[in-house]
């Protein structure tokens, strides 16, 4: 049985994620707005390209993280830590690239709204449907996750499939 209390964390916990998410969405494309702009290309031009990159990275390191992790050492645990928060930037990246994408197609149906209002209009797009109980939480959220992956790297270029630069 849950108390008030127990529901009011759990949707406090909600509440914090989405900000939290947001902001973030929010502060790549500002202070990255060249490689953001990268990203939504990649996206706007490939989404499949994108999302298999994107699901073949995030499987290598996921199995990578899994077996440095069972070394059980601070060094690999340290380096386990490393690489989960280095492809959680390249999520970033992409999806800040992604919330660039939502702005555009947002601002071509309000030609009246700013630059920036659409910006975090496309990057609330982008995070809140990640809240959705079952369905958001293992579809959307997930999806939205291996995109921004696959179009972060394309927008470092870390990943080149061939006949692209």
């Amino acid at each position: 049985m849950f108390t008030f209390g127990d529901v009011l964390g759990i949707v406090a916990l909600l509440v914090g994620v989405c900000l939290t998410g947001w902001a973030t969405l929010l502060a790549f494309s500002l202070l990255f707005p060249a490689r953001a702009e990268q990203a939504a290309a990649a996206i706007d031009r490939s989404p499949m390209a994108v999302g298999v990159r994107g699901l073949v990275l995030t499987v290598l390191t996921v199995i990578v993280a899994i077996v440095l992790v069972q070394v059980h050492k601070p060094v690999f645990v340290a380096i386990t830590w490393l690489l989960v928060l280095s492809v959680l930037s390249l999520a970033a990246l992409g999806g800040s690239g992604l919330a660039m994408l939502m702005a555009r197609r947002i601002q071509a149906h309000e030609p009246h709204l700013s630059a920036y209002t659409a910006l975090m209009r496309g990057a609330a797009l982008v995070v809140v449907p990640g809240i959705l109980p079952v369905f958001g939480w293992f579809l959307v959220a997930p999806v939205m996750l291996i995109m921004g992956v696959g179009a972060g790297t394309r927008a470092l270029r870390l990943v080149s499939v061939a006949g692209q630069v």
